[in-house]
């Protein structure tokens, strides 16, 4: 079965039965055990078109064109393989893959660049695709993987490089100059990691003659008390008094997280000049917009896109691009277990997850986050196999619901 959703209309769903899948030589059948579902992926929709989204796994012929599948990070199992390096042994077939699926039950792929931890996807139709998207972790060679937190960094982990890779980006230019960064959708967990790293930046900026970047979030008054204890925030401003709370005299960066063109509008007008870089992320908040179409005082409103930086920063790690990519992710993976150790141990862990099984509670939790009504200390899996629930209460049998196990 796929999970596929209106290209035009992202709140029309419907569950069709997938095309078969016949494996030709040196393809491998990956059954999706479980994937993420988060703001960022309604961003995927919401960008599909204009981004390529939907080009990763098209719909099946027999369905509408006006369908796509959303991509989404989570986790498989090698099932059938026709690849000599993925062999069909049991050892082989009973690997657990980390990577980028669709909302589907299986996926066809074909192994190329494999070593020993990872692979690369070279179905044709993929090979011109952002190569960021196409590679496949084996879950037992990952230093990222570990069973415990599995479902955790299904969520965290492609949001967490996003954040990551926006601190490095905005490293890398001094911040354009500015003193403060300015974060909308405080609570989303891409400006909660943002804000994370940036008070490490911080506290690693020992000399007191450096700068330091002062770190606003902007937020809804039913996140406020929320966002406050998470204690990574030097100021948090609600979005209907952002004009009378934000002095308009510090040189800052704005991160907008929600797509929202009249916010964006609004923060330009009140900063003018001292707007020294504003990037679109994601589109949090549907259908309010994206990059403001009038000309707008300080600098040009310019989209962020992860997969560009990440490609240019492999590059100047390795120009024969081999290594580039493992020199990268060494880089991340300190930063991302402290932030995992911050979000489910110490001091006070705040996130957990909500299990969605199944097409019924699928489509639930997918109209739920297209909607924004997951709350933020919430992270949302979901699975269309509909025993995965069973499972759950099976391991868990005093869980009183099988869907809100941390």
């Amino acid at each position: 079965m796929d999970f596929v959703v209106n290209r035009e209309r992202l709140e029309q769903t419907a569950t069709v039965p997938a095309a078969p899948l016949t494996l030709g030589e040196g393809d491998i059948l990956v059954r999706i055990e479980q994937f993420a579902f988060t703001a960022n992926n309604v961003s995927y929709a919401a960008t599909g078109d204009a981004l390529g989204y939907w080009k990763f796994f098209p719909t099946s012929t027999t369905d509408s064109n006006s369908n796509g599948r959303v991509p989404v990070w989570g986790v498989g199992t090698i099932v059938a393989s026709r690849c000599s390096g993925l062999s069909s042994s049991s050892s082989q077939t009973s690997r657990k893959v980390y990577g980028y699926f669709p909302m589907s039950h299986y996926v066809m792929l074909h192994p190329a660049a494999i070593t020993t931890s990872s692979f690369v996807d070279g179905m044709p139709h993929r090979r011109s695709l952002p190569a960021v998207y196409n590679q496949y972790l084996l879950c037992d060679e990952d230093p990222f993987y570990a069973p415990r937190t599995e479902r955790a960094m299904m969520v965290l982990r492609p949001l967490f490089f996003t954040s990551w890779l926006l601190l490095d980006f905005f490293s890398n230019q001094d911040f354009f100059g500015a003193t403060a960064c300015i974060l909308s959708s405080a609570s989303s967990k891409t400006s909660i990691g943002l804000a994370f790293l940036l008070q490490q930046y911080n506290q690693r900026q020992k000399d007191k003659t450096s700068k330091k970047i002062q770190i606003i979030g902007l937020t809804s008054p039913r996140n406020q008390a929320f966002v406050q204890a998470l204690g990574v925030y030097d100021q948090i401003i609600l979005y209907d008094t952002l004009e009378q709370d934000l002095t308009k005299n510090q040189p800052s960066c704005f991160v907008d997280m929600a797509g929202n063109t009249q916010l964006t509008t609004r923060l330009h007008q009140h900063l003018r000049d001292n707007m020294k870089y504003s990037c679109l992320v994601g589109a949090a908040h549907v259908g309010q917009g994206g990059k403001p179409t009038q000309k707008l005082p300080g600098a040009r409103p310019k989209f962020f896109f992860a997969p560009s930086w990440t490609a240019r920063r492999i590059q100047e790690l390795d120009a024969s691009k081999r290594r580039g990519m493992e020199i990268l992710l060494h880089h991340v993976l300190l930063d991302y277990q402290r932030f995992v150790q911050w979000c489910l141990v110490e001091p006070q862990p705040w996130l957990k997850v909500k299990l969605y099984c199944g097409p019924t509670q699928v489509k639930e939790g997918y109209q739920a986050c297209l909607q924004g009504n997951i709350p933020p200390d919430t992270a949302v899996i979901m699975s269309l196999w509909e025993e995965a629930a069973a499972a759950e209460q099976k391991q868990n049998p005093t869980a009183a619901n099988t869907r809100s196990k941390l």
